[in-house]
């Protein structure tokens, strides 16, 4: 029979107050699911909660890490959230690694059982001599190595910015720059679940090499190989160089790297994704004119360039273009954005390419928006349909604020025109991050100091269709809503 009427009136009636008091920013306990207005705070906690990291779970979760100062220096914390939004361990995160010293650069990964992988540059024995420190947490969030982690690696000190990758077997493989022979090189190493060491003790160089080889991403190869690139300054500028290590330690090219480029002036910031057949795409900054342009390489499965030697140019505008992003849309069309200055104001630009390296939209890009603001700082994911998800930082509103769009495969705009707000209240936000939700959407996580004291964490899960609608709980529905 349902509810009689003075139930079914005071229970519309309490949709409708929970739906005032959402889209008036009211508080809302996360486990009550997304998309919420302006998305879910990560932590409660007091301070400042910085540096945000996401990953998929194998278990249709996800994970999401970030560094929380509110112990009184920054902390590494993880946590693990079903496809609702719910927390699944501590509300507040559980922490990685216990120490009282600060942690930075904080990397994450799934371990293939509902658990996590972490690693971060650690400070516990002084700033001059930090070390990469590492943990594995279960599906249950415990950790399963030491409570304070473990180091990654026995040789030197002064190690900083890590990369970490599944190695396919259960374990990580991990590379960071390292300062053991006074330049910075760098170095890897490959853990098991049990958080051993199966390579050298203090590390395997992946270059170790005259002048400075810095600024190093990872993606993965085949059968649990690795790449990594990073620029190097052995030619007195900047240049870009690769290498590839197997899961048994390995390397795939000599000793002193593959030049990618090495072209006049600056080459620096490099990308790098896989192609999902063993290769991989990169892209960087490139000053060979005089101002950064942006240049693009692929590098098929035997190791060798596909396309242009010294990179593919994807942007030579006027003045600057910055920060490249890719993703890989299909197994024939590249995505690629980056910030730019070509008419003074910071705009976002982007590029479809195909696997023979052809441009398949306009000379120098297609811009985002036609607005005067700035927009900058782009990150992008396939839809897994062919089409893509953008997301930056928007001034539109004076603060900025983040918003998003997704474009088809031909790359027409599905959301209204200019993007929608994910993040757009009092207060900036800053460094995001996206993941895409195997064509169901999206989620994003990014830093947010609505609350005009320290920056907080948020996060958010966009539907293929963009509403970002009020979580009401689907049990108050059934209950009342009849």
């Amino acid at each position: 029979m349902g509810l009689p009427l003075i139930g079914r009136v005071w229970g519309k009636t309490i949709i409708y107050l929970l739906m005032a008091f959402i889209s008036t920013g009211g508080a809302i306990d996360s486990a009550w699911g997304w998309p919420q207005p302006d998305g879910l705070e990560l932590s409660k906690k007091a301070g400042s909660q910085t540096n945000p990291v996401l990953a998929a779970n194998t278990t249709g979760t996800w994970l999401a890490a970030w560094l929380d100062d509110s112990l009184g220096s920054a902390q590494v914390m993880v946590q693990n959230l079903n496809d609702n939004g719910t927390p699944l361990w501590d509300s507040n995160g559980v922490q990685a690694g216990f120490s009282q010293s600060s942690q930075a650069d904080p990397i994450i990964c799934g371990d293939g059982n509902g658990g996590a992988y972490l690693a971060w540059t650690d400070y516990r024995l002084g700033a001059a001599a930090s070390l990469i420190y590492a943990q594995h947490l279960n599906s249950e969030g415990s950790t399963l190595w030491t409570p304070e982690g473990i180091p990654v690696c026995t040789g030197g000190y002064n190690q900083s910015g890590p990369g970490m990758i599944p190695d396919g077997k259960g374990g990580i493989l991990l590379a960071w720059v390292d300062q053991r022979n006074i330049n910075n090189d760098i170095y890897a190493q490959r853990l098991n679940s049990e958080g051993t060491t199966l390579w050298n003790k203090a590390g395997i160089p992946i270059i170790k090499y005259s002048g400075s080889q810095t600024e190093l991403k990872m993606a993965p190869g085949s059968e649990g190989s690795a790449y990594v690139v990073w620029s190097d300054t052995r030619s007195g500028n900047k240049d870009i160089y690769l290498q590839k290590i197997s899961r048994d330690g390995t390397l795939f090219y000599s000793s002193s790297g593959y030049s990618i480029c090495v072209q006049p002036l600056i080459q620096q910031n490099p990308r790098i994704i896989s192609d999902r057949e063993g290769g991989v795409f990169l892209a960087w900054e490139d000053g060979r004119k005089g101002f950064y342009d942006i240049y693009t390489q692929k590098i098929g499965p035997s190791g060798t360039a596909s396309w242009t030697p010294h990179g593919l140019a994807i942007c030579t505008a006027a003045n600057q273009q910055y920060s490249p992003v890719m993703a890989l849309c299909s197994s024939s069309t590249l995505v690629m954005a980056w910030t730019d200055r070509r008419s003074g104001n910071y705009q976002v630009y982007m590029q479809f390419l195909d696997m023979a390296g052809t441009i398949l939209w306009e000379n120098n890009g297609r811009v985002l928006s036609q607005l005067t603001t700035s927009q900058q700082m782009p990150r992008v994911a396939e839809d897994g349909g062919g089409g893509f998800y953008l997301a930056w930082l928007d001034s539109r509103s004076i603060n900025l604020d983040l918003y998003a769009q997704h474009y088809s495969a031909a790359g027409e705009p599905n959301w209204q025109i200019d993007g929608i707000p994910i993040a757009a209240r009092s207060g900036e936000v800053g460094t995001p991050c996206l993941l895409s939700d195997s064509g169901t959407g999206l989620l994003l996580a990014w830093e947010d100091n609505r609350n005009l004291t320290a920056p907080d964490i948020y996060i958010q899960k966009v539907p293929l269709s963009g509403r970002l609608e009020s979580g009401i709980p689907p049990e108050l529905f059934e209950q009342f809503g009849k």
